[in-house]
């Protein structure tokens, strides 16, 4: 017999001509409406688009003067707002996930003086732009907005310094680091965590004291970047060294090395779970695998290890995620092609809970997903950037029903 589970949906923008794998998987997928999008400007990378609360936001392309268009689409493509950058300076970056009902934006001029504003969903200026530095790095916020704070996406060249500000913009601290690898990540909207290479320090906001530092021993840096992770929860942070994992429990101390080579595991992009109870890493080469680790009682211990996630078609790259949300796991590949359009992009979707026999079972979509922080907790969005300038957006809405085979 079978037994209803959990209902979800989820919204996709993908090209008039869309397409969805079903791969031996207990969730079943009904289209429920469609809407055509025929003012969707063309995009060149996955970082000037984001989703939450049911809005669609992007930055549209560059033009001649170096000015571009902030646009705010509600979940049926109706323009809510839009802004346009101002003279000689160009919106880089957005985020609308950081923050509930809040937009921020990154705008900056050629020779990278970078600029961070805030506006809620109406198109009110909340934090008047501010200036960051030179440096590329993201500014990210506390879940509620009581503080601001630096990411860094720049590890190859000037990595800038770690930065805190309050919910006005105002400078709270700059850290020095002592290692070329440094990151920052909010635990809630008085705690925040620094990690400087193989320190990391939790510090209250806004004394900037700080409550607890770590130091995690016998690992080696990696010669590029560290990719790392924190849970939903805030409870735990993982992230990579050359050889090893490090998984460190932020509440009490305990920290625990696993070492990559004894499960096969290579470089590549992690995830915790909830409350940290699976720490998820993923592989690309060829095609995308995925080493599952477990929390037990005596620690962490894999699962999974190098299962291949059944893309629908190539992939290339992992390109976002992974993210977790009412119990899914969702990452985003893109796949490199020999075709006019040059890039397709593609994601997949599957349950935390219960791998049968070690095996990624899910839904795989053409189009790159993100979870949304709706009202009744329960929506993702899919959506795919169209290539070409031809190519005209379309907003599909799917019903997801998830099912036991009982």
């Amino acid at each position: 017999m079978m037994k209803k589970i959990t209902i979800f949906a989820i919204t996709l923008i993908v090209l008039v001509s869309s397409s969805i794998a079903q791969i031996g998987t207990p969730l079943m997928v009904e289209k429920i409406s469609e809407t055509f999008l025929d003012n969707m400007p063309m995009k060149t990378r996955i970082g000037g688009l984001d989703m939450a609360n049911g809005f669609i936001a992007m930055l549209t392309d560059t033009i001649i003067d170096f000015g571009n268009e902030f646009i705010l689409f509600d979940s049926n493509g109706n323009k809510v707002f839009s802004k346009k950058s101002i003279q000689n300076k160009c919106y880089w970056y957005l985020d609308l996930k950081s923050c509930n009902g809040v937009i921020i934006l990154g705008e900056g001029p050629p020779e990278g003086r970078n600029y961070f504003s805030a506006y809620d969903y109406s198109g009110k200026m909340l934090i008047a732009p501010f200036l960051t530095g030179k440096s590329y790095n993201p500014v990210l916020s506390s879940p509620s907005m009581k503080y601001l704070y630096s990411r860094n996406e720049d590890i190859l060249n000037d990595g800038g310094k770690p930065t805190v500000w309050d919910a006005t913009g105002n400078l709270l601290a700059e850290f020095d680091i002592k290692n070329g690898l440094w990151q920052m990540a909010a635990i809630n909207d008085s705690l925040l965590l620094f990690q400087d290479w193989n320190y990391l320090k939790i510090i209250s906001i806004p004394s900037m004291a700080v409550e607890k530092e770590y130091f995690v021993e016998g690992i080696i840096p990696p010669p590029i970047e560290s990719f790392s992770s924190m849970d939903p929860s805030g409870d735990y942070y993982a992230f990579e060294g050359e050889y090893k994992l490090a998984i460190c429990n932020l509440t009490n101390g305990d920290i625990q090395l696993i070492d990559k080579s004894s499960v096969g595991y290579r470089r590549g992009r992690i995830g915790l779970s909830e409350a940290g109870e699976y720490l998820f890493c993923f592989h690309s080469r060829r095609n995308i695998t995925v080493t599952i680790f477990q929390r037990f009682k005596e620690g962490y211990d894999v699962i999974a290890v190098n299962q291949k996630v059944p893309f629908d078609g190539e992939v290339n790259v992992l390109y976002m995620g992974p993210y977790f949300y009412n119990n899914k796991c969702i990452i985003n590949a893109e796949n490199v092609t020999h075709s006019p359009d040059g890039i397709e992009y593609k994601s997949f979707i599957f349950d935390v809970f219960g791998m049968a026999e070690n095996m990624v079972n899910g839904v795989a979509l053409n189009g790159f997903a993100s979870p949304v922080n709706g009202s009744d907790d329960t929506n993702i969005h899919v959506f795919k950037i169209r290539s070409r300038m031809a190519d005209l957006g379309m907003l599909q809405k799917y019903h997801f029903k998830e099912i036991s085979n009982e």
